[in-house]
């Protein structure tokens, strides 16, 4: 059953905003308080898509420092970035000549090419003229002058667009879409926001969908902006996009526990379906279906501007242009150099000129002001750039 729910005037992570703005001030400096509110990469098989995540147990995690940063490493190889995007172990930046450079796992060919996934940064060969990125789980997107989206990567719930299943290491064109204006990606589906304000998707998931070809989400009419999320394994697969609205409402395809005004919103790419809302006044609210969910409560954190959400963490972004992240940290992913998971925001040590963040399973990026990357956590795949 596909639950939508309206959440009064929030924004969503990994969230591509188009027009949605706030006139409230900051929140006033004070301490972060927090109030708690009640994977594998590997291909799947093709199964049916279905929206309810399985229980799951987290094991003792056994953690190879050489394979991990407690601080932001800068990503080799990329200058000159306007935009990020950060997948569940893969990430791309938008390069100011309108190409794209991504890293990391590649696995289904997310990367573009049939090379190996690397450290180093590589370009997406035959993209140009892009305006905007979208890394998923398996695959990523690009939106194009005029209108139109190219994806590549894992095709297996027709997340790419082009009509078929078929996986693939250069750029398809999605069938259909020639008026986008932003684009979201998730584990399973593909999602665009159109001139008109309507949201259509393509992909694995919902009651429309699988669908091989671009559908029309009636709910999200209206949308402004939209976050898609969920993910595969083996053990099950989760999906679920949520769009803000012309009023300032959230609408979900999985029910949430966020309802306030808010000015950004992020959706985590994992089984775990966790939902952040930057709330006016620079509060952040977090909800999670996981009882257990290392992320979920009210933070007060003055001046924050943006939210990103990963795995089991999430991190906040700030007018100074510093950002503060909690939940696990197992792999280093809090940024502020222990393993020392946290249920309370905390600044990500000597980084500073941040203008965006975004994160994956068990990684963070920061975009910065000279249009380096600069992440931190896990790098078993290559993650982190280097």
């Amino acid at each position: 059953m596909n639950l939508l729910l309206k959440l009064c005037g929030a924004t969503i992570a990994s969230v591509l905003i188009v027009s949605c703005s706030s006139n409230s001030p900051a929140a006033s400096p004070g301490t972060t308080s927090r109030t708690t509110e009640a994977p594998t990469t590997e291909a799947p098989t093709a199964t049916a898509p279905t929206t309810t995540a399985p229980a799951t147990t987290t094991p003792p995690v056994t953690v190879d420092a050489s394979k991990s940063s407690t601080t932001a490493i800068q990503v080799a190889g990329i200058a000159g970035a306007t935009a990020l995007s950060v997948g569940m172990v893969h990430a791309c930046a938008l390069l100011s000549g309108g190409t794209v450079s991504c890293w990391g796992d590649n696995s289904f060919g997310q990367l573009g090419g049939d090379h190996r996934g690397v450290g180093a940064s590589v370009l997406v060969p035959g993209v140009s003229g892009a305006t905007a990125i979208a890394a998923g789980q398996g695959h990523s997107c690009a939106l194009l002058k005029g209108g139109s989206v190219a994806c590549w990567g894992n095709n297996i719930y027709g997340q790419l667009g082009d009509g078929t299943n078929n996986d693939s290491t250069v750029p398809v064109k999605v069938i259909g879409v020639k008026d986008a204006t932003g684009i979201s990606v998730g584990g399973l589906r593909s999602c665009a926001l159109l001139a008109s304000r309507a949201v259509t998707c393509w992909g694995g998931g919902g009651p429309d969908l699988p669908s091989q070809l671009p559908r029309a989400i009636p709910e999200f009419s209206g949308a402004t902006a939209l976050a898609v999320g969920g993910a595969f394994t083996k053990m099950g697969n989760v999906d679920f996009a949520c769009a803000v609205l012309s009023d300032n409402s959230v609408t979900c395809t999985l029910q949430t526990g966020i309802s306030a005004e808010a000015t950004a919103l992020d959706v985590s790419s994992s089984l775990v379906t966790d939902v952040c809302a930057v709330l006016r006044g620079g509060r952040i609210s977090c909800y999670s279906r996981d009882s257990h969910s290392a992320i979920a409560g009210v933070f007060d954190i003055a001046g924050a501007s943006a939210v990103g959400v990963g795995g089991s963490h999430a991190c906040a972004l700030l007018n100074d242009g510093s950002i503060k992240c909690w939940g696990d940290n197992t792999y280093g992913q809090l940024g502020d150099d222990t393993r020392n998971s946290s249920d309370t925001p905390l600044p990500v040590s000597g980084l500073s000129g941040a203008t965006a963040v975004d994160l994956g399973l068990q990684h963070s990026c920061a975009l910065l002001q000279d249009g380096t990357v600069s992440c931190w956590g896990d790098n078993a795949d290559g993650q982190l750039g280097f």
